[in-house]
């Protein structure tokens, strides 16, 4: 009798798994279940790319710890497989076997074939809970879940199908709970959250409130479990997860990962249209409007089928006047449901494109809100319940099954029609993949650099859509780090820091050698100080600019079209770089030019930004702008690099001022040694240039070698000053301090600093340095006086400072000996 129960089941699941092959023959096609065709995942230039990228990269790289980082993609922060979306469970478990897997490996297809697979087992399973009697009806009721608008619509987060864990937590919530199973009950609960955990956290927070009420309602309404229990069941679960979380490194015991998305809850919140919006899927229903395009993360269609079996149901109720009981033991899941709905739809109730009204909301939910952004998918629990209300009714109407099955056929024939454009939408290729926007060459030409270097880094678009999937593609079939990728949440520091970094270094010509930079004619711009300096190789290739200097040969086809691109390009570099003398200009001292100097860097070379434009210009799409260097003997002017500020045109709204942005790099080794004012000049179509200096006057130094005074005696100062070294570089022939000093209620307008480096031997001033501007320690000190010069940057010669460790000390004012002392050292 056993044996035949076990046979009859198998053959139940058997008959499921076949319905759930057919459906995903339609949704998908068989052969994305071939694990060597990445082709229907990386061909779609969707989101599918991201979890395949994710999942190939963690594959190549070595095991570490937490042992799901990874660092080639998304470099150098790198990420974590479950940021990518690539399903942690799958993943770790594959790459214990990788050694056994072809080059191309993928699970996805496999997954989703899971997934229509489990959302019918649990269903079924559910079922048999109400009702044993026609299989017929079982199946038919299975397939309507298996077949739900949202378990369809989803498939462009395969991770996100994994909704039968919703299922599986209800399965173990409506089970009748006994002394012999209740720990088996709360054990496989326990089991589901821990997948749910490695699958997805939004899955994770949809399960986690049944590990909580599960065991309540053991214990207060089925008498199975003690308050001991009760109370144990949901911690170990909780500790479960956090250990496993930080064993793989979805949780790190480091501030670094910004889950956070600040004011992002209600972005994506659930529109009460959503059940009835098909989101143009219908085959009955338009789309309907919504008051943000993000509401799409709500979809929670019904189906015309679904709403007529809802219909039906109500109207069979109100005409036999049959009451619903809601029996005590379902309290604990209602509130449950309340409470992910009105999560769900966040503190802004919408409906089509109106918000209905607002209301405030606690901290916490907020916070919550804002790491689970997407929070117009928690309405599935609400869904599920729905389908399953309406099923698990129909399968007890006191009616033959007969009846039942004419029923259930009628209703699954309308959804079929009606959603048959969300079943068969998807056209997928199948095949070997091959670069879809990119010469096969790129393969081998970047085979020989150490890393990739997009710009600007960690965009997923450099010039087309979605392009970071083909480039990282190209990085990882040669196992190399690329700066671009696309995930979830990233460590905003470690990245930010690169991306300071990489900025500076390209404005003073500074880039690493054996390293591919990419970019766009966008972007080309930025690049130009580092090609003109250091004579780095430039090439153009399908519309993006190729920038690196190698100790090896690259050979790469470039066609008439895209040599001539680069020639132009290296025109343009020289025109826009060179410096030229002119004759002592006339500078107006009327102001006729609007500017602000944001970024000035004063080292090995000049870097400057901002924004000029003439003040009675009403367009200045034409104008020209340059930087002057002026003193008595000599006047340089350059050509800076034009930046769109739209932002100026919406602050100084008297015309057109896009064109005001600029930058520009001044090489220090094209002028003659001297001290020089920094100025601007704009030129308009038809009139002659227009000269302006800087008032108060900025002064750059060029070739000047500070004065540096031995000092014997001990230091003897008053160290009642404030400041900080902002920076410090070494090179090989000089030395690079920057930061800023002041004495508090006194003015820094005429302040002339020195810098004190006190070694275990030596001890050297060195100035006066040249005060900077730095507006903001004027505002953060707030003690009423101007510090604006307060900053400094100085360049010392390291030939004549002997090897040693010194302390860094600043010296404000020299009679009074009143003095900063930092905590920064220098090691020579």
């Amino acid at each position: 009798m056993i044996f035949n129960r076990e046979n009859s089941s198998l053959i139940d699941y058997l008959v499921i798994f076949i319905f759930s092959i057919i459906i995903y023959h339609f949704a998908y096609g068989v052969a994305t279940l071939d694990p060597s065709n990445i082709n229907w995942l990386m061909s779609v230039y969707h989101d599918w790319g991201q979890h395949y990228l994710g999942w190939a990269y963690f594959r190549e790289e070595p095991w570490t710890f937490p042992i799901g980082n990874i660092q080639n993609y998304n470099y150098p922060a790198g990420t974590n497989i479950g940021l990518t979306d690539s399903i942690p469970l799958l993943g770790i478990f594959f790459k214990l076997f990788s050694f056994l897997l072809g080059e191309e490996f993928q699970y996805f297809g496999f997954w989703l074939l899971l997934c229509f697979f489990l959302n019918g087992y649990y269903s079924y399973k559910i079922f048999k809970l109400y009702y044993d009697e026609s299989k017929i009806v079982l199946f038919i009721s299975t397939f309507f879940i298996i077949v739900n608008p949202v378990l369809l619509y989803r498939g462009m987060h395969p991770a996100l199908c994994g909704q039968w864990l919703i299922l599986a937590s209800l399965y173990n919530y409506l089970k009748n709970s006994n002394l012999s199973n209740v720990f088996s009950i709360n054990k496989n609960q326990l089991l589901i959250l821990v997948l749910s955990a490695l699958i997805n956290p939004y899955l994770f927070l949809m399960v986690v409130g049944f590990n909580i009420i599960i065991p309540f309602k053991n214990y207060f309404f089925d008498k199975t479990l003690n308050l001991k229990q009760t109370i144990i069941f949901p911690i170990i679960s909780i500790i479960s997860v956090l250990i496993l979380w930080y064993f793989v490194g979805l949780i790190t015991l480091k501030n670094d990962k910004g889950l956070e998305v600040i004011d992002s809850y209600g972005l994506y919140g659930f529109n009460l249209n959503n059940f009835y919006n098909s989101f143009g899927f219908s085959s009955s229903f338009t789309q309907l409007k919504w008051v943000s395009e993000h509401q799409y993360e709500g979809f929670a269609y019904l189906g015309l089928g679904m709403m007529f079996f809802i219909l039906f149901i109500l109207f069979y109720n109100l005409i036999t006047r049959k009451k619903i009981k809601i029996q005590t033991k379902f309290y604990p899941l209602i509130f449950l449901v309340i409470v992910i709905t009105l999560f769900s739809i966040t503190n802004k109730i919408t409906f089509n494109d109106n918000i209905i009204f607002e209301y405030p909301t606690l901290t916490i939910i907020k916070r919550v809100g804002n790491i689970f952004r997407a929070s117009g998918r928690f309405i599935w629990v609400l869904y599920y319940l729905i389908f399953l209300f309406v099923l698990i009714s129909n399968l007890t109407l006191r009616v033959s099954n007969k009846i039942k099955i004419t029923l259930l056929v009628i209703f699954l024939s309308i959804q079929f029609y009606d959603t048959y454009n969300l079943l068969t939408f998807r056209s997928l290729v199948n095949g070997k993949y091959e670069l879809n926007k990119f010469d096969k060459s790129w393969l081998s030409f970047t085979s020989k650099f150490h890393k990739i270097v997009t710009y600007p880094p960690f965009q997923f678009e450099v010039l087309n859509k979605m392009d970071y999937q083909d480039l990282c593609y190209i990085a990882l079939k040669n196992n190399i780090p690329i700066t671009s990728g696309y995930v979830a949440r990233e460590s905003g520091e470690l990245n930010k820091k690169f991306s300071e970094d990489l900025k500076t270094n390209l404005v003073s010509g500074d880039l690493e050698r054996n390293v591919l930079y990419i970019t766009s004619p966008k972007n080309i711009e930025d690049f130009y100080p580092s090609i003109y300096k250091n004579d780095m190789s430039l090439m153009f290739k399908d519309g993006y600019f190729l920038i690196f200097k190698s100790d090896f040969k690259v050979p790469i086809y470039q066609s008439e079209i895209e040599r001539k691109k680069v020639d132009f390009i290296y025109k343009l570099i020289k025109d826009k770089i060179d410096v030229k003398t002119i004759s002592k200009p006339i500078f107006n001292t009327n102001n006729k030019i609007k500017f602000y100097i944001e970024s000035l860097k004063d080292e090995d070379n000049i870097q400057i930004q901002g924004w000029a434009f003439k003040n009675n210009s009403k367009n200045n799409s034409k104008d020209s702008i340059f930087i002057i260097l002026h003193n008595d003997k000599k006047t340089y002017i350059s050509k800076v690099r034009n930046e769109t500020r739209p932002d100026i045109s919406k602050a100084y709204p008297q015309g057109m001022l896009d064109n005001s942005g600029f930058k520009s790099t001044i090489f220090k080794e094209n002028l003659e040694k001297g001290i020089y004012i920094l100025g601007l000049a704009i030129k308009s179509n038809n009139t002659s240039l227009v000269y302006q200096l800087t008032n108060p006057e900025v002064k750059i130094k060029v070739k000047i070698d500070q004065p540096i005074k031995k000092i014997n005696q001990k230091l003897d100062y008053n160290y009642s000053a404030v400041g900080n070294i902002d920076g410090i570089k070494v090179t090989e022939s000089k030395i690079l301090l920057r930061g800023w000093s002041a004495q508090k209620n006194k003015i820094s307008e005429s302040t002339k600093y020195k810098v004190i480096l006190a070694g275990r031997k030596n001890i050297f001033e060195i100035g006066d340095l040249v005060p900077e501007k730095r507006s903001d320690v004027t505002e953060g000190m707030q003690d009423g006086c101007n510090h604006d010069n307060s900053g400094f940057t100085i360049e010392i010669d390291k030939k004549r400072i002997p090897p040693d460790i010194y302390k860094i000390n600043i010296l404000v004012d020299d009679k009074e000996k009143i003095a900063f002392k930092s905590n920064s050292t220098l090691k020579i």
